[in-house]
């Protein structure tokens, strides 16, 4: 990694970079076009200033040479599979796909958060009963409560598999190490089994964390089966199973997908994988694509607020990662949820652990430690100075947080990359993976002695298991090893306990556990990332912590102000602001699960140094996440700069399909059968003037209208009789039935192809249009902000274009932005593309690079 950035940046040892990469031709002849020699092919190498150009270009014209172009384009998705620098890029620069992920890209559909104005729509509008302003409160007050017992019953069972997996550990391990070892195996891999059986074989949908697909789809890409009854009940069972087999990684993530779908099946009550539906009547005003947005939304605000116990932090984060458009009524009502299900949760939580009921505290009183996640003691930090260690940590979290996301992007990217994958493949590695963190895990304590209690108030059961006296001594590597990750946590974060572990015990754990977290994300597993981010944060910065203290010590200062525990926590937060880029919601969620008001500045502090660390670096993961899974992700920004100079024109698909108010059965089928498109603009008979547009779902619910009504319906009929026309609530009974798969053309016999057709009540008269001299930055966040699925561009009234999200993509738009600057447009994605003809030669007999002299 570091050998292929440092060629990359310096252009004299780039052909040694290919000479040592590649040395073995057979990767010329691989890619090789019929009929061309490698001498033939115009190699250009551009090494321009970042000021000037953002990247690197080949010089082909696709209009004058196409095949040379698509060699070239061939050439860059070849090598860019074997390259670096696609994930190591800054998050002001833009991501590029190759023709494979594009091809992948084009099969997402965008979502139609807007409803149609048609003459349909307004018809049932006016004789609409209106809806009760109190129905929406009721659902999300619902849907509080179940998010909040939801998150409490898998907390409960992943706590309850934790007591089983220790007290595998308590009966076997004095009695004997080697039978109590195969018997923890055994468990871990039936857990992780557990977690991904279901997954590779009934939800795949429900692997990983889910946040990616979330925000996609809230972005207003319409992403099948992640809301799915069946995925939901997976992503429990495989969050609870894969938290309980001991890998590092936690449930927050799966626990936000979870609310987010119950979000969606609540608020529409009803399930077609089940073939469940409640009261239309209640529910009617409820079923439709803005409305259920937001109440996914509120979902997610719910999950975050449970998981953590962070209410207003759950409606940070939203409002910061998650909402693309943002509502002040909608807030006020996400604020309500989040509250609710945050109280449910957390109470429930402080009478239960491991689903036995607490004593102690009687209702209505519950004991104050159970109401915080990580409870910390509270230490002075009124000292200036804190800053300066403040700043370090940061630096340091972020960096790290920018190779931990640069790897996973790697290990994300090679498994999709292997095809060759079976399931039973897919499933093995999750479990191989267990076996060795399990084995690692279990023997590493063996090799460390037990120190004296000094530091810690009471005996720690799972690090005093290895110790002759349990309860005066404990083992520092099994306080690491055994417990579980929330428990984790809340050690490395508590304070005045210096001495608690050592720095090169804190160091080798730091590597394992750096290194399998960074393997099992993505796995075919539901987890997520937090937990292990807070884990390795904290190492960090209790290593941070404790080196200062030493130096502090020789040089006769106070290390009051680096406390080890304080370190901890803001390596912690440092960490996570790293690879996720959140901000005002990490530094609310860290304040609120620690309580440690005194110290929110320097949290703050660390979160900023860390995310402008990060940012020079890789994109955010859950970004990049997005950009592996190949989901037209429409940003805040764009990485490409002055778009205010350049026009909606430039980026408008030409031509465009139409179709005209007037139009025959048979012209519409053709359409259909012929293109893909989503919409059409309609034009005028005489005039080809600009007058709506019509959808592909309006046209198929025409054309699936009973034969005889289509042939009424023939405008060329002499006929005075007035056809039936469809009513609103049959057309979205006849959507809900007819076109959910995917060939949804109807069949209309050819004798009724002639039947010219009136589209006047079905034609959308209020879309949204440009002038194609509109500023290209506006067009970007109109279409982004507003979440619209098309964007018409006419010339006075005349229809010359039309944009869709996929044209506003960073690739496209820098593409287009460089062609209409007169640039090249072509991409050069890889460190080590081709080198140029006076670097290297071909040896045709030995079939290798050579360098020149």
């Amino acid at each position: 990694i570091f050998f292929s950035s440092f060629c990359s940046s310096h252009p004299a040892w780039r052909g040694l970079a290919w000479a040592v990469m590649r040395e073995d031709s057979s990767f010329l002849e691989e890619i090789r076009p019929r009929g061309r020699s490698a001498s033939s092919v115009d190699w250009s190498w551009h090494d321009k200033d970042d000021a000037e150009e953002d990247d690197d270009l080949y010089e082909a014209n696709p209009d004058t040479d196409g095949e040379q172009s698509d060699y070239a384009r061939e050439i860059e998705d070849k090598a860019y599979r074997k390259s670096v620098g696609q994930d190591f890029k800054p998050t002001a620069k833009v991501h590029y796909f190759t023709k494979g992920e594009r091809k992948k890209m084009e099969t997402f559909e965008t979502i139609d958060y807007h409803e149609p104005i048609t003459e349909v729509f307004k018809e049932y509008h006016r004789h609409a009963a209106p809806t009760h302003y109190a129905v929406k409160w009721v659902v999300l007050f619902v849907l509080s409560v179940v998010i909040g017992v939801t998150t409490f019953c898998i907390r409960q069972s992943i706590a309850y598999l934790h007591e089983v997996r220790l007290d595998i550990m308590r009966e076997y391990m004095r009695e004997n190490a080697l039978y109590c070892g195969l018997r923890l195996l055994c468990f871990s891999v039936l857990m992780t089994f557990l977690a991904a059986f279901p997954v590779v074989f009934f939800a795949p949908a429900a692997a990983g964390s889910g946040l990616p697909e979330v925000m996609g789809y809230l972005n207003g890409v319409l992403l099948p089966r992640i809301f799915n009854i069946k995925t939901l009940i997976v992503k429990m069972l495989s969050a609870v199973c894969a938290v309980a087999s001991g890998l590092p990684v936690g449930p927050e993530g799966p626990l936000i997908h979870v609310a987010a779908s119950l979000g969606a099946g609540v608020s529409q009550g009803r399930s077609r994988t089940l073939g469940f539906k409640t009261c239309s009547k209640f529910f009617g005003s409820l079923q439709s694509h803005r409305v259920q947005h937001d109440f996914i939304t509120a979902g997610c605000a719910c999950g975050v607020a449970t998981a953590f116990g962070a209410p207003i932090g759950g409606l940070l984060f939203v409002m910061e990662e998650i909402c693309t458009w943002w509502d002040p009524n909608t807030a006020w009502r996400i604020f309500f949820g989040c509250m609710v299900s945050a109280y449910v949760s957390t109470c429930l939580n402080a009478y239960f652990e491991a689903w036995q009921l607490l004593g102690g505290a009687k209702f209505p009183w519950v004991n104050p430690g159970r109401m915080i996640l990580f409870g910390v003691d509270l230490i002075r930090s009124d000292n200036l100075l804190v800053w300066i260690p403040t700043v370090g940590i940061g630096l340091l979290t972020g960096c790290a947080g920018a190779v931990f996301s640069f790897i996973n992007l790697k290990v994300a990217r090679h498994r999709g990359q292997v095809r060759s994958w079976r399931r039973l493949r897919i499933l093995w590695e999750p479990i191989s993976l267990t076996i060795m963190w399990t084995v690692i895990t279990y023997l590493l304590p063996f090799f460390f002695g037990c120190e004296a209690f000094e530091e810690v108030p009471r005996p720690d059961a799972p690090s005093s298991m290895l110790c002759p006296d349990p309860t005066r001594s404990y083992n520092p590597m099994a306080m690491l090893c055994y417990n579980s990750g929330e428990h984790l946590v809340t050690q490395l974060f508590s304070r005045g306990t210096r001495h608690l572990i050592p720095v090169y015990i804190m160091f080798l754990y730091l590597i394992i556990y750096f290194a399998f977290a960074s393997l099992v994300a993505g796995s075919m597993i539901a987890s997520g990332f937090v937990i292990p981010m807070l884990v390795i944060g904290a190492l960090m910065g209790r290593i941070y912590g404790v080196v200062l203290c030493g130096i502090f010590d020789y040089f006769g200062w106070d290390t009051q102000v680096i406390d080890p525990g304080v370190m901890a926590m803001l390596g912690g937060v440092g960490f996570f602001a790293g690879v996720s880029r959140l901000t005002t919601c990490l530094a609310v969620i860290m304040l609120e699960v620690t309580a440690d008001l005194p110290h929110l500045l320097p949290i703050m502090c660390s979160v900023m140094v860390a995310k402008v660390a990060a940012d020079f670096f890789v994109h955010p993961l859950y970004h990049a996440l997005l950009q592996v899974k190949c989901i037209p992700f429409l940003d805040v920004t764009t990485g490409v700069r002055k778009l205010s100079c350049f026009r909606a024109s430039d980026v408008m698909s030409v031509p465009v399909v139409t179709v005209h108010e007037h139009a025959t059965v048979g012209s519409l089928i053709q359409k259909l059968k012929d293109t893909r498109h989503n919409c059409f603009p309609v034009l005028k008979m005489e005039t080809e003037e600009f007058c709506g547009t019509i959808s592909r779902h309006g046209i198929e619910l025409i054309l699936s209208q009973p034969h005889s009504v289509l042939a009424a319906s023939d405008l060329n009929s002499k006929s005075n009789k007035r056809p039936p026309t469809l009513e609103w609530e049959q057309v979205m009974t006849m959507k809900e039935r007819k076109f959910l798969g995917r060939n949804r053309t109807p069949h209309v016999p050819q004798i009724l192809h002639g039947v010219v057709l009136d589209l006047s009540r079905w034609i959308h008269t209020s879309p949204y249009t440009v002038r194609e001299d509109f500023a290209l930055s506006e067009t970007y966040f109109l279409m982004r902000g507003l979440q619209l699925r098309h964007l018409i561009v006419l010339d006075g009234h005349h229809v010359v274009g039309i944009i869709t999200r996929k044209d506003l993509l960073g690739q496209n738009l820098e593409k287009c932005v460089r062609a209409a600057a007169g640039l090249s447009a072509v991409k050069s994605y890889s460190t080590f593309e081709m080198p140029p003809d006076d670097y290297v030669d071909v040896d045709g007999s030995s079939g290798r690079w050579g360098l020149m002299p």
